[in-house]
């Protein structure tokens, strides 16, 4: 495969990263993934912090972000791909 520009890449190593994350879990976009959490509202706000997503959601799929990128030695240098 041709060697990309740093965004190119950059843009198809995040693409990738979502994708697996989003197999894993359904999707990748907050308001999903929050049960309909919309954060965009003082009161997706409120229910946030009132039912302690942070904690019990959102640290889930970090830890997730990061066991796909261990697992895939996702590799954002160069022409590696």
């Amino acid at each position: 495969m041709a060697c990309h520009s740093n965004t190119d890449l950059t843009y198809l190593k995040t693409r990738e990263l979502m994708d697996l994350f989003a197999a894993r879990h359904g999707s990748w976009l907050c308001r999903q993934l929050l049960d309909g959490c919309d954060l965009t509202t003082e009161a997706g706000q409120q229910h946030f912090k009132t039912h302690e997503m942070r904690r019990k959601v959102c640290k889930y799929f970090v830890q997730s972000i990061v066991e796909i990128l261990d697992h895939y030695s996702v590799d954002m240098r160069g022409c590696s791909l």
